[in-house]
């Protein structure tokens, strides 16, 4: 009897539970809450409400270290400066000569073996090479050093012309009067201006990439470039000199290609 009486209880709670789960809730104290702290919600499509959109790209400096090669050259979205710095060993007859007025560089060029192509050889390739005057090194320097014109500075006249490219050597002449000062500069820091090397770059016609043996600190090695001059002496000696780079960079430069509707929608 009592099992019957707690089974009974038991089925009038169980309906009494079922029959409030189908009510509506209680609203008491609903104008209680401010309009302010109501959670409101609304549905957000971005192919109906004709949202700006856009796409944003972000560059990050990569810590780089030596390498076998250098390079030279441009397309139609990003170029390669290059850099060279040359510390030739003077004698100290010859700066003497060339401090008394003296001696003369009578004529001074660059041949320069290639190891290395990206593009189509029948592309043209050219460049021009401008004197620097503020001092840089290979340690650190990037393309924010090349385009910071307070650190990095150097003259707007080209020096160089005659370039020619036969097999796999470029080769072309360097005005007589750079190299000169150079060794004045050398010889006395004070009687000349400062020189830290020549900066290449590529003219806007040039298409392609050459890459170079990089240096290797002065010790003769054949497949790097190298800088030559003939120095006229008294009594009418000549001297020869063949100079390696002491220190060489190159700088990329240049931007994302031009994006297509295909790249944008894609990007979207």
């Amino acid at each position: 009897m009592i099992n019957l009486l707690r089974y009974s209880i038991f089925l009038v709670c169980l309906a009494f539970l079922l029959s409030s789960c189908n009510q509506d809730p209680s609203t008491s104290g609903y104008n209680l809450i401010p309009n302010k702290d109501l959670l409101n919600f609304k549905q957000f499509d971005s192919y109906t409400q004709g949202i700006g959109q856009k796409t944003s790209f972000y560059t990050q400096k990569v810590l780089t270290g030596s390498a076998d090669r250098v390079l030279l050259g441009r397309n139609s979205y990003s170029e390669a400066d290059l850099l060279y710095f040359f510390n030739p060993y003077i004698p100290d007859s010859i700066k003497t000569y060339i401090n008394s007025g003296q001696a003369n560089v009578i004529r001074a060029w660059m041949t320069m073996p290639t190891i290395y192509y990206s593009g189509n050889k029948s592309l043209p390739f050219s460049f021009s090479a401008y004197q620097i005057r503020s001092p840089w090194n290979v340690i650190g320097f990037d393309r924010d050093s090349l385009l910071n014109t307070g650190y990095f500075t150097y003259d707007n006249t080209n020096v160089v012309n005659s370039i020619s490219i036969v097999d796999t050597v470029i080769s072309f002449n360097i005005q007589n009067s750079v190299i000169t000062q150079w060794i004045k500069w050398i010889s006395d820091s004070t009687s000349a201006p400062k020189n830290y090397g020549l900066l290449f770059k590529p003219t806007p016609s040039t298409n392609r990439y050459i890459g170079f043996r990089a240096t290797n600190g002065g010790t003769a090695d054949q497949d790097v470039p190298y800088l030559h001059f003939i120095l006229a002496k008294p009594h009418n000696l000549t001297d020869t000199i063949d100079v390696q780079p002491y220190m060489d960079a190159h700088v990329m430069i240049g931007s994302f290609p031009a994006a297509t509707s295909e790249t944008q929608a894609s990007g979207n």
